[in-house]
């Protein structure tokens, strides 16, 4: 389940207003919503569109999405 239409524009507002702030920096925040474990992603960007920094890591969000599908196999197998 996604993100309701309110906390979504709440977001992308705090995204414009760190990346008024980054731009002298040269980075830029990304947020997105990670559909398969349903977590919010951040990922602070260079002036080139590479990833400088990920939060959670692309690691942390695979394993949150097969420890989901296990909790769903565990609660199948007990139901």
């Amino acid at each position: 389940m996604g993100p309701d239409e309110t906390t979504s524009k709440r977001i992308d507002e705090l995204a414009e207003k760190t990346n008024a702030k980054l731009e002298a920096s040269g980075h830029r925040v990304q947020i997105g919503h990670h559909e398969p474990t349903g977590r919010f992603v951040v990922k602070v960007m260079d002036s080139a569109d590479k990833i400088v920094r990920q939060f959670p890591s692309e690691d942390f969000l695979a394993l949150s999405e097969q420890l989901g599908e296990l909790r769903g196999l565990f609660f199948e197998a007990q139901g």
